[in-house]
C-alpha cells in the first residue's frame, strides 16, 4: 500500500495539511529525507520543527559517528563552515529547554536502522533539547531500554540511505578523528568526530560534515497575469504529485503533475485553472514501513 505525505495544502497560499511532515537533512554527500511522526510524538516533533524554523541548526555539523551504531548532530555550530583555519572554537545550538520523553507515548517506535531519535542525558529521561541521532544499526536492545525511559524515535528515513551507509563505512583515521588525542579531555564531545578526509590529524572548519535541515514546504503559490504559478522544493528521491480540487471536503483530487524529485525547486504553471476556488496539495509517495 502506498503512503503519502502531504507537503502543501492551500488556496493561493501555503497551509500545512494534516498528514506526515517531511524534513530534509542536506549534506555534501546528498540529502536524507525523513518522515516525522508528528501525531504519535507531538512534543518531540513540535520541538524539532520549532528549532528548524527558528534557524537554530544553522551551521551545525555531525559531531559523533560510531559506525553501525549512531551518527549524531544538532548540538554544536561554527561561525564559518568555509574557513580553512583549524577547528578550535564552536558554539552550542540554541534550544527551548528540555522536553518530555515520549518514547512510551502512543506507538513505541524501536531504535532500528534508519530511524531518528532524540539524544538525552543518562539517568534523565526528560533531558532532550536539540540533539538528535540517526540509528546506523539495530539498537533496539540498548536504546529501547526502560532504564532511561527509552530513546524517543520521532521519524524514519524514507530517502537517502546511501548517505547513512557512508557513515557506516568510516573508522578512526578513515573519516573519524578523536580530538581528545590532540586537545585533551576538554574535547570529549568530539571523540568520534566525522570528517571529510582520511588520516588522524586535527580538522579545519571546512573539513567537518555539516548538515542543513529544512522542512519540505511550498516555496510559492501566486497568480501572475491570470496564471497560477506553484513552486516547491521536491522531496529528494521520492515521487511527488501535484493535485488540485475545488472542494477539500469532497475527497476528490485531480492529479496535475508527477515528478521524481531531485531536491531542486519544481515550478509549474497552471494555464487553465479550474473555475471557482482552487486548492492545491503536493503528495509525496512514502515507502511503507
Amino acid at each position: 500500500m502506498r503512503r503519502y505525505g502531504f507537503i502543501l495544502l492551500g488556496m493561493l497560499a501555503a497551509a500545512q495539511a494534516p498528514a506526515d511532515l517531511l524534513a530534509r537533512f542536506r549534506t555534501a554527500a546528498g540529502d536524507i529525507i525523513v518522515q516525522l511522526y508528528e501525531y504519535e510524538k507531538p512534543v518531540t516533533v513540535g520541538n524539532f520543527v520549532r528549532l528548524v524554523e527558528a534557524d537554530a541548526y544553522r551551521n551545525t555539523f555531525f559531531h559523533r559517528c560510531e559506525p553501525d551504531f549512531i551518527v549524531q548532530g544538532g548540538g554544536f555550530i561554527t561561525q564559518n563552515p568555509a574557513s580553512t583555519n583549524l577547528f578550535e572554537l564552536y558554539g552550542f545550538v540554541p534550544h527551548f529547554g528540555p522536553i518530555t520523553n515520549e518514547y512510551a507515548v502512543g506507538r513505541q517506535y524501536s531504535n532500528v536502522y534508519g530511524t531518528i531519535a532524540m539524544a538525552k542525558l543518562d539517568g534523565n529521561p526528560d533531558s532532550a533539547t536539540s540533539q538528535w541521532f540517526f540509528n546506523l544499526g539495530d539498537n533496539s536492545s540498548g536504546l529501547n531500554s526502560s532504564n532511561n525511559g527509552g530513546y524517543t524515535v520521532f521519524g524514519r528515513v524514507v530517502s537517502g540511505f546511501n548517505v547513512l551507509q557512508d557513515f557506516n563505512s568510516l573508522s578512526i583515521s578513515n573519516g573519524i578523528v578523536d580530538l581528545t588525542q590532540f586537545y585533551g579531555p576538554g574535547a570529549s564531545a568530539f571523540r568520534n568526530l566525522p570528517v571529510i578526509y582520511s588520516g588522524h590529524v586535527p580538522p579545519h572548519y571546512n573539513e567537518l560534515i555539516y548538515v542543513n535541515i529544512h522542512m519540505i514546504r511550498t516555496e510559492n503559490i501566486a497568480i501572475t497575469n491570470g496564471l497560477q504559478i506553484i513552486s516547491w522544493t521536491g522531496a529528494t528521491g521520492l515521487t511527488n504529485h501535484l493535485e488540485t480540487t475545488g472542494d477539500m471536503l469532497s475527497g476528490n483530487w485531480t492529479r496535475l503533475l508527477t515528478t521524481n524529485a531531485t531536491g531542486a525547486a519544481v515550478t509549474t504553471v497552471i494555464t487553465n485553472p479550474p473555475g471557482g476556488s482552487a486548492f492545491y496539495r503536493i503528495c509525496v509517495e512514502i515507502p511503507s514501513e
